[in-house]
This record gives structure tokens, sequence and C-alpha cells, in this order.
């Protein structure tokens, strides 16, 4: 009997050692992981593919992520977060790393034709509306002809780099609108509109656009010039 009780300890204790291994390992850099699932949710940016909680911010895509896809993963996982270096359909092969910069020559149902390759966008957040002749930094995934980009960086957008410690953001041109923020010195504000004074801009500030004085920081970029002129009432 006493010897039936140790084999038992000894299965128990041997099956538990894979786990203690695998948390071991997890601090010191992470488990890696490769599973498959469907897209139950998405929120700020994360994934939830079965039990796991997916960060796809690194990740090379072989699709757009939406809720009911079935994907593969592949990733660490670490303080229970998934850090995924791939993100594909089930049943195809890993998606093919790309990055490169071109100039958009098409844009049809969504997609950007940039230099030989179809841009499927659908995964990012561009700074602005994109236009033929604008040029583009991308990254993603080439899957069957199609780049799933990570991420799109259009470049050469008008921009404007406050130059001085904290300035009024503002609802209107001009010193008498109300504030409804603050800029602070070194942060960069793409520039929407051009007022027609010559001296305010409408800026895109986080989830609204807000009017910011031209003398608080510096212009750049190559389409400042080209940017919509806006007549709206100046304010003071």
């Amino acid at each position: 009997m006493k010897r039936v009780f140790v084999s038992l300890l000894l299965v128990i204790l041997l099956g538990a050692l894979p786990a203690v291994m695998a948390q071991e390992g997890e601090g010191e850099g992470g488990t890696p992981v490769q599973f498959m699932g469907k897209i139950s949710a998405i929120e700020d940016g994360m994934l939830q593919i079965a039990v796991f909680t997916v960060d796809p911010s690194a990740a090379v895509l072989g699709l757009v992520p939406e809720v009911g896809v079935q994907v593969q993963v592949a990733g660490v996982l670490q303080d229970g977060i998934v850090a995924a270096s791939d993100i594909y359909a089930v049943g195809s092969e890993p998606a093919q790393p790309v990055n490169f910069r071109g100039k958009i020559s098409a844009i049809e149902d969504g997609m950007l034709q940039v230099s030989v390759f179809t841009v499927n966008v659908g995964a990012t957040t561009l700074a602005a509306e994109p236009e033929v002749g604008m040029e583009v930094q991308v990254v993603g995934g080439l899957v069957d002809g199609v780049v799933y980009a990570s991420s799109a960086d259009l470049l050469g957008l008008c921009t404007l780099t406050v130059s001085v410690s904290s300035a009024n953001l503002r609802s209107a041109p001009g010193l008498g609108a109300v504030g409804v923020g603050y800029a602070y010195a070194g942060e960069e504000y793409l520039i929407k509109e051009m007022h027609e004074s010559g001296t305010w801009a409408l800026v895109s500030a986080g989830d609204a656009d807000a009017w910011i004085a031209l003398s608080v920081g510096e212009l750049s970029g190559n389409n400042c010039d080209s940017l919509p002129v806006s007549t709206v009432p100046f304010s003071g």
C-alpha cells in the first residue's frame, strides 16, 4: 500500500513539473504560445480569442482582425497577455512581413494601391484621409497579393510643432475664443485647415479638433500650401 502511495505521489509531482517550468520561463521573458480560436471581442486595441487576451500591436497581420473571425495566433504569453508575433487565418500560412514606402496611385473600396502593392488599411488608424499622390510608409503582412497593414503612416502631412512652453487650444480662431485645452512644447499637431487670416490653424487634438495660433510653433510638411482654407469668424 505504501509503495502504491509513493508511486501516485511521484506521478502527481512529475505531472505538475511542466507547469512549474512554464511559470519560471514566463518570468524570464514569457512563454511561447500558438493557438487558434474565434475573435470574440475587440476592446482598447486588444483581441479576446478563446481564453486569451491578445495584443496585436507588434504582430505581422494576415487579415483584418474582426469579431467572429477564426484566427491562428503565435506569440509570447506574459503577465496574462499574449504579445502576438503573427495573426493569420485558420488554415493558411503566416503572412510574409513587409515594410515599404511609396506613393498612393489609386484608392478603391478602401484599398490603397501603393507601388506594386494593394494595401488593406482596415486594421490601422490613419492620421488623415488618404489621397492619391500622398506618400505612405507601410508595415504589415503580405498574403495572396494583399498587404494587411499593421501601420500606415502618411508622410509629408502639414504639422505644427509647438516651440513655446505652453499654448491654448481654442474653440475658434482668435484670442477671444473659449480655451478647450493646452498644447505643450515639443508636441506635434496635424493641421487640417488654415484660417483665411493666415495666423490660425485647425488641428487634430485627441478626440476633437481645436484652433491654435501659428505663432506658437513651427510648420513642417509639403502640403501646407494646399490645405483647405476656413472662413470661420475670427474671435477677438
